[in-house]
């Protein structure tokens, strides 16, 4: 759990990151992430809905998409063979907007549960029945922000999710570059915050 402070400062870590991407591609989404209220959302999202998963707390969202910029930074130092074709700044973005779904559309995506039976049990937030899947969800705040997404952001952003579901598995052979960098900078995003919890 991180304290208000922390959470300040986790989002200001996480702004730092969208405001150095270059203005030229990414206004549209670093206005989108300045408008009135935003950092409000930012700052009050959990990553997951469980205490089991990884940062179910406010602020989980941003400290999850911060990991997530710092792995994918270090495998495009480790592997920059396997990843030549990867533009630094759109994985950065990508890492960034991946689960911004998370916050919700026209209504919160996380519920926080008041039960004693739930709280005790680590489910901390319900999911709301009437938000998009995260990565609907994403995809819905990018058409909002009118940030033009390549194919490759695309097939990313829905494949962060995991191939568990149908609908993401026919991503699989067909994943670009960036969408696997993104995919396993997640992972290793979540390791860390589980290691971090216990």
């Amino acid at each position: 759990m991180l304290s208000k402070k922390e959470i300040s400062e986790v989002h200001t870590k996480y702004m730092n990151l969208v405001e150095k991407l270059p203005d030229e591609v990414y206004a549209p989404i670093k206005n989108y992430l300045n408008a009135d209220g935003m950092s409000e959302l930012l700052m009050s999202t959990p990553a997951s809905a469980k205490k089991e998963f990884h940062n179910a707390f406010e602020g989980g969202f941003l400290d999850h998409s911060v990991r997530v910029v710092k792995y994918a930074r270090r495998y495009l130092k480790m592997a920059p063979e396997i990843f030549q074709n990867v533009n630094p700044d759109r994985i950065t973005f990508l890492c960034l907007v991946h689960d911004l779904g998370k916050i919700g559309t026209e209504e919160p995506r996380y519920i926080l549960n008041t039960s004693e039976w739930h709280l005790k049990n680590g489910n901390l937030y319900s999911i709301n029945n009437k938000s998009l899947t995260v990565a609907h969800g994403t995809l819905y705040h990018m058409s909002q922000a009118k940030m033009p997404l390549e194919d490759s952001d695309i097939i990313a952003i829905l494949s962060s999710e995991g191939y568990q579901t149908q609908d993401v598995s026919r991503y699989e052979n067909i994943s670009p570059p960036i969408s696997n960098l993104l995919r396993m900078s997640k992972d290793l995003a979540i390791q860390e915050e589980k290691l971090a919890e216990n």
